[in-house]
C-alpha cells in the first residue's frame, strides 16, 4: 500500500421527521507512516443528542463504487456512539485489503439516529446482500424465482403499524391542514400534503367510524375501544405511504419484505420453507383461516392461546404470515421481471403516474395514480413467496381463484378458504444510508429569453435560463407568441421536427407541459408524443391524443418517460401545435 492512501469527503445521513436527523461533517483520513492502518476522523452533530449507529464504506475509484472490504474497525463505529468532534476509527487495511493499491481512495461516513416515530420498535438489521426471491422447488413449492441484490442494510418494524399509532399521524396531520374528513367516515389527502407523500389531493387514506379501530371524537380522532389500539392499522396503500413518508420512513419494496420476512441463511436455494419457522402451520403459529377476528400486533410471541411458541423470525420480525397482509412500495410485477439489482428509482417501485388537475388558467400535476395495483404480502397460511396485487384505494382486497380484485369494502375469497373481511395493514422500513424516493420539479421553461427562430434544422439552445442544453430540429422554431402573447416552441407534423430536452443529473421520469393546435392546422385532434432515443439505437415513445373542439383551447399535458435506457428525448407533434411552460420531472434516490 502506498503511504498516503486515502484523502476524502463523503457524508450520508437518515432522515426523520419527528426528530432531527443526524449530520455528519469535516470527513479526513490518512495513512499512518509505516503501517498499513488508516485513521478516519468525522464530526457527529445531533440536534436531539440521540446515540447513533456509524458505519463507514470505501472506494478505491474515486466514489464510482464502494465496494472496498472494510471490516476490521476500531473506535467510533457500530451502535451507541454518542455525537462530538473529532470521532476516530482505525481501519486495519492490512487486514481486509493487504498487497492492494489505489490513489482514489474516498469513503462515506453514515450516521443514524433515534426513529421518528416515538416508540417504534425495529427489528434486527436485514444486512446488504442477495437472495433467491420466489419459490425454488423447494419445500415451499416449485415456481419462478430470481435472485436479487438489495446493496443496502435496512430494518423493518418489528410489528405492524397499529391503529394508535395511525390514530396520532392522523391528528398530527390534521392540524397540518394535510388531511381532511369527508361525510363521516372517510380520510382524504388535501391539496396541501407534501408531494413526496405520493397522495394526489382527494386520495383516500382510511375510513374510520364506531366499526372501525379508529373514529372521529369532537375533534379529534380517537381509537374505538382500548382493544382497538394495539390492532394492525387498516389503511389504503395512500394511507400507508403518507404514514412512511411523514415519518421520514418508506414502505419496503417488494425483495425487501420478502428477504426480511424469510430471515438469515433461510433465502438461498434449496433452503426456502414455508413460514419463518419451517413448513408446519396451526391456529398457534399465526391468525389463519378460519379467522373471525384480527388478533393485536406481536400476539403469537409464546404467550398466546392456543398454547404455541414465539414466532418472532430471525430478524425480529412478528406476524409476516396471517393477521393482516401488508402493502409494499412495489407495483405489480412478474418474479422473472423484478430487476436483479434493487433500486428505489426502478419504475417498478415509484412509476410517478402524475394526476392532472387544472384550476382555472394554471395547473398542477400530482403523484400516483389511485388505480396503480400494489403487491401484498403474508395473507392467510399462504408461504412467504405468497404476493397479490390490490388497488392502491382499497382497504379491504378481494382475492378469487388467483386474480386480484378490489374494492373498499369487499370480502376475501381465497381458493379453499371461507370469506372473511381482511384489513389491509403495513410496516415502515428505514435504510441505513439512504431515504425514499424524492421528486423533483426542475424550473419551468417559458423559453421567453430564446431567440425568434423560425426554422432551423439542428438548433442549439443552451444554458439561457440555467436549464441546460436544448435542441430544435426539422421545421421546430421559437415562435414569438402562440398560448399566451409570450414566446413558445413551434412544432410541425414532420417527423424530424423536435424539440429535444436537456440531460438531466437526475433520473427524468415525467414531463409536463401546455400545447396548443396550431389554428392554420385542420383537424380536431392533437397527438402528443415523448420520444425516447434509446442506446442501442431504437427508439420507443409514450404519446397522449387530446380531442380538440375547435376553439383552439390550451391542453395542459403530462407524459411519462418511455422504458428503457435512453441517451435522450425529445418532443414531437402531429398536426402542427405550440409548446409552452415545459416542466422535467426527476427522482433522486
Amino acid at each position: 500500500m502506498k503511504k498516503n492512501l486515502v484523502i476524502f469527503v463523503a457524508i450520508a445521513a437518515f432522515a426523520a421527521k419527528a426528530n432531527t436527523p443526524p449530520a455528519i461533517t469535516n470527513v479526513r483520513a490518512s495513512q499512518r507512516e509505516g503501517t498499513k492502518l488508516v485513521d478516519i476522523y468525522y464530526d457527529a452533530a445531533d440536534a436531539d443528542n440521540d446515540r447513533l449507529k456509524v458505519r463507514i464504506e470505501i472506494s478505491d475509484n474515486d466514489g464510482a463504487k464502494y465496494s472496498v472490504p472494510a471490516f476490521s474497525l476500531t473506535g467510533d463505529i457500530g451502535e451507541g456512539i454518542a455525537p462530538g468532534v473529532n470521532k476516530h476509527v482505525v481501519w486495519d487495511a492490512g487486514t481486509d485489503w493487504d498487497g492492494e493499491y489505489s490513489d482514489q481512495m474516498r469513503v462515506k461516513v453514515f450516521a443514524i439516529d433515534a426513529q421518528g416515530f416515538p416508540g417504534m420498535e425495529w427489528g434486527n438489521e436485514v444486512p446488504p446482500g442477495g437472495f433467491l426471491m420466489g419459490q425454488d422447488g423447494g419445500t415451499e413449492g416449485s415456481g419462478p424465482s430470481r435472485h436479487v441484490n438489495i446493496p443496502w442494510s435496512y430494518w423493518l418494524g418489528k410489528y405492524e403499524v397499529t391503529a394508535q399509532q395511525y390514530c396520532d399521524f392522523l391528528n398530527a396531520t390534521l392540524n397540518l391542514g394535510y388531511i381532511k374528513r369527508e361525510n363521516t367516515t372517510n380520510v382524504l389527502a388535501t391539496a396541501a400534503m407534501p408531494f413526496d407523500y405520493a397522495c394526489k389531493e382527494g386520495a383516500l387514506l382510511c375510513s374510520t367510524g364506531d366499526s372501525k379501530p379508529i373514529r372521529w371524537n369532537v375533534n379529534k380522532f380517537e381509537c374505538t375501544t382500548e382493544a382497538s389500539k394495539n390492532l394492525p392499522a387498516n389503511v389504503t396503500w395512500n394511507g400507508a405511504i403518507a404514514f412512511a413518508r411523514f415519518y421520514g420512513y418508506d414502505l419496503p419494496t417488494d425483495a425487501e419484505w420478502e428477504k426480511a420476512a424469510r430471515g438469515p441463511g433461510n433465502s438461498g436455494a434449496g433452503t426456502h420453507s414455508k413460514y419463518p419457522w419451517g413448513n408446519e402451520m396451526s391456529s398457534s403459529y399465526a391468525n389463519i383461516t378460519p379467522q373471525t377476528v384480527i388478533m393485536p400486533v406481536g400476539f403469537y410471541d409464546g404467550n398466546q392461546t392456543p398454547v404455541g411458541p414465539d414466532t418472532a423470525n430471525g430478524y425480529g420480525l412478528y406476524d409476516v404470515i396471517g393477521n393482516a397482509p401488508e402493502w409494499t412500495l412495489s407495483c405489480e410485477s412478474d418474479i422473472e421481471q423484478y430487476p436483479l439489482e434493487e433500486s428505489l428509482i426502478n419504475s417498478i417501485h415509484n412509476p410517478f403516474q402524475l394526476v392532472l388537475r387544472t384550476t382555472g388558467s394554471s395547473y398542477i400535476a400530482n403523484t400516483y395514480l389511485e388505480s396503480a395495483d400494489r403487491i401484498l404480502r403474508g395473507l392467510c397460511e399462504n408461504p412467504i413467496c405468497w404476493r397479490k396485487s390490490a388497488m392502491a384505494v382499497a382497504e379491504c382486497p378481494m382475492l378469487v381463484a388467483g386474480y386480484t380484485y378490489a374494492s373498499i369494502y369487499s370480502n376475501i375469497v381465497v381458493p379453499n378458504y371461507s370469506s372473511r373481511s381482511e384489513p389491509i395493514g403495513f410496516r415502515v422500513v428505514r435504510r441505513f444510508g439512504k431515504q425514499s424516493v424524492i421528486s423533483e420539479l426542475l424550473p419551468v421553461e417559458d423559453f421567453g429569453a430564446w431567440p425568434i427562430v423560425s426554422s432551423s434544422y439542428y438548433t442549439t439552445i443552451t444554458n439561457l435560463t440555467g436549464s441546460g442544453e436544448w435542441m430544435l430540429t426539422g421545421n421546430a422554431g421559437v415562435a414569438e407568441s402562440g398560448i399566451d402573447d409570450s414566446k413558445c416552441i413551434s412544432l410541425g407534423n414532420s417527423s424530424d421536427d423536435r424539440l429535444f430536452l436537456p440531460k438531466t443529473e437526475k433520473k427524468l421520469i415525467a414531463v409536463r407541459f401546455k400545447a396548443k393546435i396550431n389554428e392554420q392546422s385542420t383537424g380536431y385532434s392533437l397527438s402528443v408524443y415523448l420520444r425516447a432515443k434509446l442506446i442501442d439505437g431504437s427508439t420507443t415513445y409514450s404519446s397522449t391524443s387530446i380531442q380538440e373542439t375547435g376553439n383552439y383551447a390550451v391542453h395542459f399535458v403530462t407524459l411519462f418517460v418511455p422504458q428503457g435506457d435512453a441517451e435522450s428525448y425529445f418532443l414531437n407533434v402531429d398536426p402542427r401545435a405550440f409548446i409552452d411552460d415545459v416542466e422535467l420531472i426527476t427522482l433522486s434516490e
